[in-house]
């Protein structure tokens, strides 16, 4: 009896062994990967998703007669899904791409009389405001196109295209020098607005209050923001400034700095024409004639490279502020023009010019060494040597 239990014994454990064997060493079931989400497998599409990837890719492509006609498709069998006011969106910009605006516009208008109603807008209402906004501003319909933008501001004030849109409308203000305009769409999206805009934004705060019916106000201004270093504001203040102001006694003022205000921009050409055009329409001894004139001399002398050119107006200058000491710079000037030159015969001659004129220069340091080179350059020239 204790054999035959010792045998059986053995059996069940060699069958056991055998057990184990073919079933131990499967992997333990994973709870998730048999949770059941009532979801078809990734690999398995639904026809919805076949056809919005389909008009996606065509879209891509710029097929956008086929992107258009699979995008109609999945509105109009698509009603319920999520997706549907996106594709009318899409319908649009195909519409719009193919030359068919006023299409487009209306498809457009359909997302929005859905979105609007609804608490909680979709992305679909983002992209149609931004487009139509963009339609209206080609078109010139500017009560449109500023209705669009309070939607798009009164939905999604933080978006970059509300702040973006904004600004391109306000600066097609500006350009119109439609200043009260510009502000309001600035103001709109201040706290968002770049460094360029915050200062189209300054211009049109100073353009809608210094600006209005007080030119000296608003030239004083421009001469401010130059001072503080702020020469583009200044330039876009002097040019709005001749723009409103071009027959005003102040006009040749304003050319003039504007002229400056250009310079030191390294815009020499653009200098150069405003202040030959004060020149030429100035008297020759106007304050502003003078301050131009002086201003063409610096440019001569240096960037321009016309130092003869550079004398002849240092000449015109001295003879137009006699007993001036715009007069008396000029005559330094010559002279030293021609020292640069190593012209010192006439270098000689002009520095005695300026001490017969202003002879207080005579006891000058600078004024008495550039004398000691022009007596040694002239002997030198004649052999005398030392």
């Amino acid at each position: 009896m204790r054999t035959i239990t010792a045998r059986l014994l053995t059996m069940l454990f060699i069958m056991s062994t055998m057990i184990g064997n073919l079933y131990g060493n499967q992997p333990a079931t994973n709870p998730a990967n048999t949770a059941t989400t009532g979801a078809p497998p990734r690999s398995i599409l639904l026809p919805e998703d076949l056809l919005w990837s389909s008009a996606q890719e065509c879209l891509k492509k710029a097929q956008y007669r086929e992107a258009g006609e699979k995008f109609v498709q999945f509105a109009h069998q698509c009603r319920n899904d999520q997706r549907y006011r996106e594709a009318l969106f899409y319908q649009g910009l195909c519409e719009l791409n193919l030359g068919q605006e006023l299409q487009a516009l209306n498809t457009w208008k359909r997302v929005a009389q859905l979105e609007l109603p609804e608490k909680n807008k979709s992305q679909a209402l983002l992209l149609t405001l931004e487009q139509m906004a963009g339609y209206y501003a080609r078109k010139g319909q500017d009560a449109e196109q500023e209705k669009t933008l309070r939607q798009l501001q009164a939905e999604f004030p933080d978006a970059e295209a509300t702040v973006t849109l904004h600004a391109q409308a306000a600066e097609d203000k500006l350009k119109k020098s439609d200043y009260a305009g510009a502000l309001g769409f600035y103001q709109a999206v201040a706290v968002k607005l770049t460094e360029k805009d915050r200062k189209n934004l300054e211009l049109a705060v100073t353009m809608t209050t210094k600006g209005a019916g007080n030119p000296r106000e608003l030239l004083t201004a421009a001469n401010g923001s130059f001072e503080n270093n702020n020469v583009e504001q200044a330039i876009k203040l002097y040019q709005a400034f001749l723009k409103e102001n071009s027959a005003s006694p102040l006009a040749a003022e304003a050319r003039t700095e504007l002229g400056w205000s250009l310079y030191v921009q390294g815009k020499w050409q653009e200098s150069e024409a405003l202040w030959q055009d004060v020149i030429r329409k100035g008297s020759l001894k106007d304050k502003w004639v003078g301050q131009s004139r002086w201003h063409m001399i610096q440019l001569l002398m240096g960037p321009a490279g016309k130092p003869d050119k550079a004398i002849e107006l240092c000449e015109t200058q001295a003879k137009a502020f006699p007993n001036d000491p715009r007069g008396e710079r000029a005559l330094f000037i010559r002279a030293w023009l021609y020292w640069t030159q190593k012209q010192w015969v006439k270098a000689g001659g002009a520095f005695n010019d300026l001490l017969a004129a202003y002879p207080a220069n005579a006891v000058d340091p600078p004024v008495q060494g550039y004398i000691r080179d022009c007596e040694q350059g002239i002997r030198d020239v004649s052999g005398g040597g030392k």
